[in-house]
């Protein structure tokens, strides 16, 4: 690194050399190299709070460029986050995308990383959940799993997650209420909701 700042960068500051080289070794997807000169150099270390903002921002880049949730460009943020297994910033962003590619689709909502971008608030992927297929509020530990991974853990929040599941519970109860009085059934969610109110 010293070398290449005598030869061709002179000019340049050696911790600012490292960082742009490490972003390089990253968007060109050259973890183990990256890994190793995110440590620093015997000539210029990082702070480990700048590496990590490097590796999240290269995972992202990777991630919202992604063109489904099955595509090469997923596997290489999670490989990017993985240099900082330890870091809990580096452990926030895993979990969205564990939540986007894993834990939404079993609950019915596919999104890709680009429409997940302009959702401003989380909540209102919960509310996709729930509504997303008949019965999704059944689901509850499964939804509060996908809130926290969308990081709303404060009590407030996950209270807030389990009013929506609530609401939905009981518009499916009243649903089925009406369903009875007609002298129909509804399936699971009658047995559900029956369980419920005795």
């Amino acid at each position: 690194m010293l070398c290449l700042r005598e030869k061709a960068f002179p000019f340049l500051d050696l911790e600012y050399l490292l960082t742009e080289f490490c972003r390089g070794l990253l968007k060109a997807g050259k973890f183990s190299l990256a890994r190793s000169y995110l440590r620093g150099t015997s000539s210029a270390s990082l702070a480990t709070e700048n590496a990590e903002k490097l590796v999240i921002q290269a995972a992202r880049e990777y991630f919202f460029s992604a063109s489904s949730l099955s595509c090469s460009e997923v596997k290489k943020a999670k490989d990017c986050l993985n240099l900082f297994p330890n870091s809990k910033n580096v452990k926030a962003e895993a979990d969205i995308i564990d939540a986007l590619t894993v834990k939404l689709p079993y609950l019915g909502v596919t999104l890709l990383p680009v429409q997940f971008r302009q959702i401003k608030d989380p909540m209102e992927i919960i509310k996709m959940a729930v509504s997303s297929q008949a019965g999704a509020y059944l689901h509850v530990d499964e939804l509060i799993e996908v809130a926290k991974l969308l990081g709303l853990n404060s009590w407030d929040e996950i209270s807030s997650v389990e009013e929506i599941i609530a609401r939905e519970a009981a518009v499916a109860g009243q649903t089925c209420g009406n369903l009875i009085m007609s002298g129909q059934t509804c399936g699971v969610d009658l047995i559900y909701i029956k369980d419920c109110i005795s």
